[in-house]
């Protein structure tokens, strides 16, 4: 690995298809044209394949080219952007509301609203304002005149976080019921709905949380490792929802690797690029952090190396792109390598 640049003051990574950008205080940056535009964390942020900018008197929508639409609605704190032709406004100062903008049609819709836009088709409706932690929720169409289907989560259990996938007209997500007095972890599944129904197809025991989704493949991916909790563990996770066959194995790691998670990884093509020492105890004697790949297809670590550069940093982000490795540290800089 060589190191080809540094990034300061970069508080957050994103990758877009074959785009890479870095959020720092004042600006995103698109890294590979140098371009840039005004957005930073209390004025707006991203959305799907999109970014956004509240203002005053108007948002401002940009595409990955930065090329810009402007909407004229005041006093918005809330954008989802589900593509080009179907945005959704939110404005909590005095009568919560909603604008839905699709096409050029906009309908207005008050009161307080939780819950998850999938795609332009399908919104889930929360009970409460609980989207880490919702036991229960309703399907409908994105203007909400059709209601499809509910879904209710098993006694004790409630959704992981608020990640839904859509693969092959199947809805996934996970759940997770907490552990109990003599248990050793949570229980998490995940659980595979058909889309149309919203009948369970399948649930899939996993020993992940922060679980990896390849969308070409229907596998869920977990790459593990720790020395602090429950002595030396290193493996893998491979869960196919179109089988519901898991695969488990041990890395093909021999130097320690002392926390390795989902959390601070990242897939590209048929492999999972990861970190070791995404959170560091000041107590480690050996302080440079690892960065590796496993490739899903063989079940091999084929890269696992040390970063002398980034040594006594954790490692908070790690995208590929291109035949380059960038890794945003704990001091907020983003360190890139080439192979």
């Amino acid at each position: 690995m060589r190191l080809i640049e540094r990034i300061e003051k970069a508080e957050n990574l994103f990758r877009i298809g074959e785009q890479i950008f870095v959020a720092t205080p004042t600006y995103i940056i698109d890294l590979a044209s140098g371009r840039s535009v005004d957005i930073n964390p209390l004025n707006g942020w991203h959305s799907g394949n999109f970014f956004y900018k509240m203002l005053p008197d108007k948002v401002s929508i940009y595409d990955t080219s930065f090329n810009q639409r402007d909407f004229l609605y005041k006093d918005v704190e809330g954008v989802v952007v589900l593509d080009t032709y179907n945005i959704i406004l939110f404005v909590y100062k005095g009568i919560e509301r909603q604008y839905y903008i699709t096409g050029n049609q906009v309908t207005e819709k008050k009161g307080p609203w939780w819950g998850h836009f999938l795609n332009k088709d399908y919104q889930f409706h929360y009970d409460e304002n609980v989207s880490g932690s919702a036991k229960h929720f309703r399907c409908s169409n994105l203007l909400d005149t059709q209601t499809y289907w509910e879904y209710e989560c098993l006694s004790g259990e409630h959704i992981i976080k608020n990640d839904f996938y859509l693969y092959n007209d199947m809805l996934l997500f996970l759940v997770t019921k907490p552990r109990e007095r003599n248990d050793v972890a949570n229980s998490n599944y995940i659980i595979v709905l058909d889309l149309n129904t919203g009948k369970e197809v399948r649930r899939l025991y996993t020993r992940g949380f922060n679980n990896l989704f390849d969308p070409v493949r229907g596998w869920f991916i977990t790459i593990y490792a720790d020395t602090q909790l429950h002595g030396e563990q290193k493996w893998y996770e491979i869960i196919d929802v179109n089988t519901g066959g898991t695969f488990f194995g041990g890395l093909n790691v021999e130097e320690p690797l002392y926390w390795v998670s989902p959390a601070v990884a990242s897939l590209s093509d048929n492999k999972v690029y990861f970190a070791d020492r995404s959170s560091r105890p000041s107590e480690l004697i050996d302080t440079v952090p690892r960065i590796g790949c496993f490739n899903i297809e063989t079940r091999k670590v084929e890269v696992c190396v040390p970063i002398p550069e980034a040594d006594s940093l954790s490692i908070n982000q790690i995208l590929y792109n291109k035949g380059l490795w960038y890794l945003r540290t704990g001091l907020n800089e983003v360190l890139v390598f080439e192979e």
